[in-house]
C-alpha cells in the first residue's frame, strides 16, 4: 500500500492511498476459498465446485466484499502510519477499483491538531477556604425534617405552606378557557421550592377543597422554562385536594431512622463533615477551572469543526431535556465560543497527558465501574459490559484521564488560599 498525505489545514488532511492489484487478488484468492468451503451450488457437494465457478458465479460479489474491508483497512493503516486522528469519517471524492488496476482511493479527513502544549506548569490561581458554620449545619437538619415531613389533609382553607392539587385550566385575557391548556393533578407546596408563581401562591391561601378562583398572575422570573418567565398568564384554579405538611420532631425515634445516631450532636457532626467535604470539593473544582481556562488561554490553537458541531448538538439536546425552548439556530451561534473553548480544553489536557505520559488503566475504570454500580444497585460486570458497547466506557476513560492531568497540574501550580467570609 501506498499513501499521500497532504496538509490542508491544521486539522484537515487529504489522504491519497493506492493499493496494489497484487493483493487485492491475494483477497480474493483466499474469500474464493472461503464462498467454496460454504456456499450451496447445485450439483454439488459442499466444497467441491471449482474457483472458476465460484468466480464466475460471485465474482462481483467477492470484489466488493473485499474492497469493503480492504478500503477501511488501508485508511486505518494510513492514519497510523502518520499518526493521525481523526475526529471523523472520511469523506471520500475518488475511488478506482478497476479490476487489474491499483486500487485508487482519495479523500478528506478531519483531525486531531499536532500541537505542543506550553505554560502549564507553575499556573497561579487562587483557592477558596471557607469554614462550615452552624447556620449552615442547622438549615441542613432543617431540610432532613422538611423531605421526612408527612401530608396530612385537612378541612380548613388554604394556608401558606400547605400542599394543594389543583386543577388547572388556562385562559385567555379576556378568561375564555384554551383548548388543550387544561393540567389536571398539578402539586405542589404554596410557597415552595416547586412553585412556579409567588403571585398565584399568594391568591390561593384561603381557599377550601372544591373551591375554584379565577387567577391573574406572573411566573416567577428565574423560572427554569425562560420562556414562560416573568410572563403573565391567566387561570382557573380548582382544588381537588389540600394537605398539611406535619414535619417531625427530632427525637429518638427520629435519629433512629436516619442512622442509629444517638444525639442530635451525633447527627450535626456528620453532616458538618459532609458539608465540609463538599465545601473542600469546591474549592478544588473552582481550582480546576482555573487552571483550564488558564492552559486554554495560553494554548490557542485551532480546533476541529466536527468536535465544535458534535458539543453544540450534545449541549441543545441536554437544554431541551431540561425544559428549555430555542431556537436550535440562534443557540449554537450564541454557544458557539464556549463550544470551541470547551473542545479545545479537551484537546489541550488529552495533549499533556501525552506528554506526561498519564494514563488511566482498565483496572482504574473497572474500579469506577464499581462504584458507580454500587451507586445503582446494579451488577458491576452488567454495567461494565453495557459501558462498552456503548461507548461509555472509554468516556469514562478520558473523564477520569482529564481530572487526572487536572489534579497533576495542580501539584505543578502555585496555589494561593485565600479565606472567605460566610455569607
Amino acid at each position: 500500500m501506498k499513501f499521500e498525505v497532504t496538509e490542508t489545514g491544521a486539522c484537515s488532511r487529504r489522504i491519497a492511498i493506492e493499493v496494489e492489484p497484487e493483493l487485492v487478488e491475494e483477497r480474493i484468492t483466499d474469500l474464493v476459498r472461503e464462498y467454496r468451503r460454504t456456499k450451496v451450488i447445485p450439483g454439488f457437494r459442499p466444497g467441491r465446485a471449482s474457483d472458476a465457478l465460484i468466480r464466475q458465479r460471485f465474482g462481483k460479489q467477492i470484489r466488493s466484499e473485499v474492497l469493503q474491508d480492504l478500503i477501511p483497512e488501508a485508511w486505518d493503516k494510513a492514519l497510523e502510519e502518520h499518526h493521525l486522528e481523526a475526529v471523523a469519517q472520511p469523506e471520500f471524492d475518488e475511488v478506482k477499483a478497476e479490476p487489474g488496476q491499483p486500487v485508487k482511493v482519495s479523500g478528506n479527513v478531519e483531525i486531531k491538531p499536532h500541537v505542543e502544549i506550553k505554560d502549564y506548569k507553575g499556573i497561579k490561581v487562587t483557592r477558596e477556604i471557607r469554614t462550615v458554620t452552624d447556620e449552615e449545619v442547622d438549615a441542613q437538619i432543617e431540610m432532613i425534617r422538611q423531605r421526612h415531613a408527612d401530608e396530612v389533609p385537612v378541612d380548613r382553607p388554604a394556608e401558606m405552606g400547605d400542599v394543594v392539587v389543583a386543577t388547572i385550566q388556562q385562559m385567555d385575557p379576556s378568561g375564555i378557557p384554551l383548548i388543550g391548556r387544561k393540567d389536571a393533578d398539578r402539586r405542589w407546596q404554596l410557597g415552595g421550592p416547586g412553585s412556579v408563581s409567588r403571585d398565584m401562591d399568594e391568591q390561593l391561601v384561603g381557599v377550601s377543597k372544591g373551591e375554584a378562583r379565577v387567577i391573574a398572575y406572573h411566573y416567577r422570573d428565574d423560572l427554569y422554562d425562560q420562556s414562560r418567565a416573568g410572563r403573565e398568564d391567566r387561570a382557573q384554579v380548582t382544588v381537588t385536594g389540600l394537605f398539611e405538611r406535619q414535619v417531625p420532631e427530632i427525637d429518638e425515634d427520629f435519629l433512629k431512622d436516619l442512622g442509629d445516631f444517638k444525639t442530635v450532636d451525633d447527627l450535626k457532626k456528620v453532616i458538618r463533615e459532609d458539608l465540609e467535604r463538599r465545601v473542600r470539593m469546591a474549592a478544588r473544582r473552582q481550582v480546576h477551572e482555573q487552571l483550564r481556562d488558564r492552559i486554554i488561554q495560553a494554548n490557542l490553537f485551532e480546533v476541529p469543526e466536527s468536535l465544535v458541531e458534535r458539543y453544540l448538538t450534545n449541549l441543545f439536546k441536554e437544554h431541551e431535556q431540561e425544559g428549555h425552548e430555542h431556537d436550535e439556530k440562534g443557540f449554537r451561534e450564541e454557544h458557539r465560543a464556549e463550544a470551541i473553548n470547551q473542545v479545545r480544553g479537551m484537546l489541550a489536557l488529552e495533549r499533556i497527558a501525552k506528554q506526561e505520559g498519564i494514563k488511566v488503566t482498565d483496572e482504574e475504570v473497572d474500579k469506577q465501574v464499581a462504584v458507580m454500580a454500587a451507586g445503582m444497585r446494579t451488577n458491576p460486570d452488567n454495567l461494565r459490559r453495557y459501558m462498552v458497547e456503548s461507548g461509555r466506557y472509554e468516556s469514562l476513560r478520558a473523564e477520569m484521564r482529564e481530572e487526572a492531568v487536572l489534579e497533576f497540574v495542580e501539584e505543578q501550580a502555585k496555589v494561593e488560599e485565600v479565606t472567605i467570609k460566610n455569607k
